[in-house]
């Protein structure tokens, strides 16, 4: 028997034409001419009939409700009954977890491109500038993690402002990238959206909760991009027994973070994916990895894989199958499927995407920043240092020899080091100009005989000037005594990292929650705990209900499947020591300190505290390792750590001494 093919098959064929820039969404701002196609071209998406399968709607629920086949994919032998016993294409905490959502943004900004091109025929362009700029356009990604001297807000106001005026275009109203209306879409079959009022939302109060944990999450990133491991333990937030701690860290974990701070249809994997900023989030997770990949591209997924157990089953897989770099990565067709395709699985499957296609962003029409000359560069060891330094700017260790201004950084000549502006510019060259609108367009009145702007630069990653070690005075009793944040390395130019190392049962409490962790006292009242002063990050767990329609979460739950997070200490231990209240960085002075300082809670819908005792499966360990620096300057986060469950022991879901983190 044959396998059904759809009427219509949309296959993910990214953008045509030269490959260009994904941009920060701080930059793309600053290209009136792209920025104002962007968001037209959005909000033109979002406006398409839901019915059709290149809507805003049919694209953002592949991710989850409402649970229904897109494009007809299957895959797995389910009669029609079936299909809604299990559902989604779920690929978190896979394996796959990275490479299924780079197709998946690449679909979603290709419908985007379309209508982008669309706006930019509604548009006066005499000299053929507005063609090129939305040529040029791409689906902007959102670094959440820049260090604060780099961001002058921590949660954009673009995306919350009900209008945004656009200087020389106009005004874009309502502003897409606030909310999606999903007023009588389905959410589930047979169930009409009823969730905070027919439209996407996100918790308050969102620049102070992630300004609080930027340092720890800048570190955290550090150490993802420098830290030596396998595609596998980069890859996804699966816990595996006797892990090593240093392991406990992936792209997935960093990922959820972000997902439940912004709380509300970002919080949840069900609904996550109809809020707009979802695909700025996801572009910049898409973005990490193609960092990390280009840093280390012999740690890229393999034929070894990994077998689907006791966390699979959905419309694609099911527990005991085996992924690696060959899965199809469904439901995105590389080519459109022919009836010869339909007569076998294996003809089947070679139609989709799969993980060793995706390699590299350049397939689908787009690359960023730091990767952009991927090309001309060829060989990948030099490319690698290129790109390490790039890298380094955006997320150094806490003590880096750059900002400390000792150690040497000697660099290969030919390699973009720390304060060299990177030529982004070359492949853009795009102009800003005020235009008029022509009859068909909605919004916009140029000024009068405005005359062209000088073309822009298009920033790449923000660059700043080498920082000095910090210093501070504190209170002695025999003075004042100054510190100096250079005294906590080592004379071999080492220092000690600190991290909190987390395990926790998924779907545990029925929906998802975090595990915040505080480095000094805190207010007793939950709702204050994402935004304390003392709180240094925390550990997102998305789990979910046992009514979710996603079978792999049905399944994960009846396995209770675990996950590792890692919140990073250092950033504030070093503050500590700037305060006074911490001798040095070893662990005779960190041990007692952190026995009596640090503090971790459960938090739930933003709001409510859950006992930590009365969470099965939960472990809080404390581990320290070795950062050294290589001869560039660069970060070397060691993988052989020392656990410190004397911090720990005896405390509610805490690491007891001769436990298991």
């Amino acid at each position: 028997m044959s396998i059904p093919l759809p009427k219509e098959a949309v296959v993910v064929a990214g953008i045509k034409g030269p490959v260009a820039p994904r941009l920060e969404i701080r930059d793309l701002v600053k290209n009136k001419a792209m920025w104002y196609l962007f968001l037209k071209g959005l909000q033109s998406f979002q406006r398409e009939d839901a019915k059709s399968p290149r809507s805003y709607y049919a694209i953002s629920g592949i991710h989850g409700r409402p649970y229904t086949p897109y494009n007809d994919v299957v895959g797995r032998k389910l009669s029609r009954e079936e299909i809604g016993d299990v559902g989604g294409y779920c690929a978190h905490t896979s394996i796959v977890f990275a490479t299924w959502h780079r197709p998946f943004l690449a679909l979603f900004e290709q419908e985007l491109w379309r209508h982008v091109q669309k706006e930019a025929a509604k548009l006066n362009d005499p000299t053929g500038a507005i063609k090129k700029a939305a040529q040029a356009v791409r689906l902007p990604y959102w670094d959440w993690a820049l260090p604060k001297s780099m961001q002058s807000e921590f949660w954009p106001q673009v995306f919350e402002a009900p209008t945004l005026t656009v200087e020389g275009f106009g005004t874009v109203d309502p502003n897409p990238l606030a909310t999606f209306s999903l007023k009588g879409l389905s959410i589930r079959p047979g169930e009409t959206w009823a969730f905070n009022g027919e439209r996407t939302s996100r918790l308050p109060g969102l620049g102070t909760k992630l300004g609080q944990a930027i340092a720890a999450r800048n570190t955290s990133v550090s150490k993802l991009m420098f830290t030596e491991v396998d595609w596998l333990t980069f890859s996804n937030n699966g816990y595996r027994r006797a892990q090593n701690p240093s392991q406990f860290a992936s792209i997935e974990e960093v990922h959820d973070k972000i997902h439940i701070e912004l709380g509300r249809t970002m919080g949840s994997v069900d609904t996550s994916a109809f809020d707009p900023v979802f695909w700025l989030h996801h572009c910049n997770i898409d973005r990490l990895t193609a960092v990390r990949q280009a840093i280390w591209p012999q740690y890229y997924i393999s034929e070894k894989g990994q077998k689907v157990g006791g966390n699979g089953t959905n419309f694609v897989a099911q527990t005991g199958d085996f992924q690696n770099n060959k899965t199809p990565l469904k439901p995105f067709w590389r080519v459109a499927p022919t009836a010869a395709d339909a007569v076998s699985t294996a003809k089947y499957d070679a139609v989709f995407w799969n993980s060793q296609q995706v390699e590299t962003t350049e397939i689908f029409g787009y690359t960023y920043p730091e990767t952009f000359d991927r090309a001309t560069v060829k060989d990948a060891a030099k490319f690698s240092v290129i790109v390490k330094a790039r890298a380094d700017v955006l997320y150094p260790a806490d003590l880096t020899p750059r900002f400390m201004g000792f150690a040497r950084m000697a660099a290969p000549h030919d390699a973009i080091v720390a304060q060299e502006p990177l030529k982004v510019t070359e492949m853009l060259k795009v102009e800003a100009i005020p235009v008029e609108e022509t009859a068909e367009a909605t919004t916009a009145e140029a000024p009068a005989e405005a005359a062209p702007e000088a073309a822009p630069e298009v920033p790449s990653a923000p660059i700043v000037a080498p920082l000095e070690a910090t210093t501070s005075e504190i209170a002695v009793d025999s003075g004042t005594q100054t510190r100096d944040s250079k005294d906590l390395i080592e004379p071999d130019n080492t220092y000690t990292d600190w991290s909190v190392n987390i395990r926790a049962t998924k779907h545990v409490l029925g929906k998802p929650y975090q595990v915040i962790v505080f480095d000094g006292p805190f207010n007793p009242d939950p709702a204050r705990w994402t935004s304390e002063y003392n709180k240094v990050d925390t550990v997102a767990v998305l789990g979910q209900g046992g009514d979710t329609a996603c079978a792999k979460c049905r399944e994960d739950q009846a396995h209770d499947t675990a996950v590792a997070g890692v919140v990073s200490l250092t950033s504030a231990l070093i503050q500590d020591y700037m305060e006074g209240e911490l001798a040095s960085l070893k662990p005779e002075h960190v041990v007692p300190f952190l026995r009596t300082n640090l503090h971790w809670r459960v938090l739930v819908d933003g709001e409510t505290d859950v006992p930590r005792e009365e969470v099965p499966g939960l472990v809080v360990c404390v581990s320290s390792t070795t950062v050294s620096f290589d001869e560039n300057g660069i970060p070397v986060y060691s993988t052989e750590t020392t656990l410190h469950p004397e911090i720990t022991d005896g405390r509610p879901a805490g690491l007891n001494v001769g436990g298991e983190p």
